[in-house]
């Protein structure tokens, strides 16, 4: 389900294997609770190399911050956004973790692929827009490394759901935030909050099958009515090695951003 990106090293004289090394995204961040940049690195040459994944998971919450950078902030908004922070943190600092490895840490803490869509309808897996390769008119994402290609997330929009645009597509298009298609998404699966039953902050309906990719709150107090969501998003180079396994780079926290109310 998940990609990894890498550079291949030096072998050193020790019996250790080829270790492979994908170059992880170095800059990425919230510019503030609704922003996020991105620039990308250049990968081009890497034998391994794939494309660019982004992996979220959104967190149920009481409270509506206007930034998230302590621990404890990430603890008031959801103790399993702490849980989840600190687990990955380590990863987001060592390159000596096995490519192998790191999608299984996501997979275990249920984050999920992010996708997007053009159209509000059709699927657009990351791979194909941060990939290796062209997609239509739009170059690879790593084609303008060399001078600064970079992703803009944007959450601010009460109008709309939010979007991505890339500095590298010559259109500037606007691709929707789209939720994972592993499972049923509800509302729909756009990135945005909603309240009420069969919202997305509606936890009785999360399960394996229905909301997969929502974090419910133990902290909840049913007497706040009003509820909020936040998605936690990392960046990884992924690939493929010689075994035709997927692999990933370092990841790289790129942020925690509030999903704007639309209905």
């Amino acid at each position: 389900m998940f990609l990894m990106v890498s550079f291949t090293l030096p072998v050193l004289s020790c019996g250790i294997e080829d270790y492979i090394y994908l170059r992880p995204v170095e800059i990425a961040y919230a510019e503030d609770i609704s922003r996020g940049r991105i620039i990308i690195p250049n990968n081009s040459g890497n034998t391994y190399f794939r494309s660019y994944t982004i992996f979220y998971r959104i967190y149920i919450s009481d409270l509506s911050l206007s930034s998230i950078t302590t621990s404890s902030e990430r603890q008031n908004i959801n103790p399993a956004l702490a849980s989840h922070y600190s687990t990955l943190e380590p990863y987001t600092t060592n390159d000596k973790v096995s490519p192998n490895a790191i999608g299984s840490v996501f997979n275990s803490l249920h984050y999920y692929p992010l996708y997007v869509t053009f159209n509000r309808s059709d699927d657009i897996a990351l791979y194909q827009l941060l990939g290796n390769q062209s997609y239509g008119s739009i170059p690879s994402a790593d084609s303008l490394a060399g001078i600064g290609s970079t992703v803009h997330l944007d959450f601010t929009s009460s109008s709309i759901e939010p979007f991505m645009k890339l500095d590298h597509d010559p259109a500037l298009s606007t691709f929707y935030l789209f939720r994972a298609g592993d499972f049923t998404a509800r509302p729909d699966r756009f990135l945005k909050n909603t309240t009420g039953p069969n919202q997305i902050t509606d936890s009785t309906i999360i399960t394996g099958m229905v909301n997969a990719d929502v974090e419910k709150n133990a902290n909840n107090n049913p007497a706040n009515t009003v509820k909020y969501t936040y998605v936690s998003m990392y960046i990884l180079a992924s690939g493929i090695d010689s075994n035709y396994t997927v692999i990933y780079s370092r990841p790289k926290h790129i942020g925690i951003f509030r999903l704007p109310n639309i209905s």
